[in-house]
């Protein structure tokens, strides 16, 4: 995969919920429209939760953002975009966006 959204890690409470309402917005915006979407998350261990199959584009990627194997999977270079959430909701100044230099 190449040119996707890459999303790092779900929240800690309500996963599912958060990652959802994140997911609804992208194709929102005219920018991330026609992106895949990757979650690259230890969340999820079974696969995306059934409700998220009603969305186009999305791809799960079991594993942590620090294990390199993890980072290869997920294309992490390749990625158009990264999004970084916190574990804690609460925790605003650990949340981030970053982008890749492709």
């Amino acid at each position: 995969m190449r040119g996707h959204i890459l999303i790092v890690n779900t929240p800690a409470h309500d996963d599912a919920h958060c990652s959802l309402w994140l997911l609804e917005h992208f194709p929102a915006s005219d920018r991330h429209r026609d992106h895949t979407i990757l979650i690259l998350s230890n969340a999820f261990p079974g696969g995306l939760p059934e409700r998220f199959a009603r969305l186009d584009n999305i791809a799960h990627q079991h594993g942590r953002c620090k294990n390199r194997d993890s980072q290869a999977a997920a294309n992490l270079y390749g990625a158009a975009g990264i999004f970084v959430l916190t574990k804690e909701e609460h925790d605003h100044v650990s949340d981030g966006a970053l982008r890749t230099g492709t």
